[in-house]
């Protein structure tokens, strides 16, 4: 389907429809793309899950709940416990897809959107992480950031700022004042860990 929209959107001679067109790709892919992670990163939380060590065995056990979810500096679990990978798997998937159904200029700019999703939601979830943080002094942010705090506590919120998915899925949680909240928020840069 893709494919046969990239070639007739130049003849359709509407160039408003061609818009159309290719905003409704980018739109589409931003969503799959967030579907991506979001399904890898649930997929991530069963013990059964092959990427159950590089991400519940590493970031999970380097930020083990909400009151222990700021460090000074981001960081990364190593081998087999780098949540990083814990991702690869639908998003190379996706990138595959995009590889097969788009072509010429389409392909690259589908791939450079998925990659620039990834990276920025690695981004933002590393300055959740972060004590220092620049965008610390957003309210957006720290809101996002509690939501996020909810997923080391329980379950919920696997996407990191869009939750679009959380909501769509049911796994969509608002913080809760009941729960811990993370050192940098309760008080000083002192209780942070190194």
């Amino acid at each position: 389907m893709n494919r046969v929209l990239l070639y007739l959107a130049p003849f359709t001679g509407n160039h408003v429809v061609a818009a159309l067109i290719y905003l409704a790709l980018f739109a589409g892919n931003y969503y799959l793309t967030t579907l991506s992670i979001w399904l890898a990163h649930w997929f991530s939380h069963f013990r059964w899950s092959p990427t159950y060590e590089f991400h519940v065995g590493g970031h999970h056990a380097i930020y083990p709940d909400a009151s222990r979810s700021i460090s000074r500096t981001f960081l990364y679990g190593s081998g087999k416990h780098d949540s990083l990978f814990a991702l690869l798997p639908t998003l190379l998937v996706q990138a595959l897809g995009i590889a097969l159904m788009a072509h010429g200029w389409m392909r690259w700019a589908l791939l450079l959107e998925l990659k620039l999703i990834a990276v920025a939601v690695s981004w933002l979830h590393a300055q959740f992480h972060t004590g220092r943080s620049p965008l610390r002094q957003y309210q957006w942010f720290r809101g996002a950031r509690s939501i996020h705090f909810s997923h080391h506590d329980r379950d919920v919120n696997f996407m990191v700022g869009d939750h679009f998915w959380d909501r769509i899925l049911r796994t969509y949680a608002p913080y809760r004042e009941t729960e811990s909240f993370g050192a940098e928020l309760k008080g000083s840069l002192s209780e942070v860990k190194p």
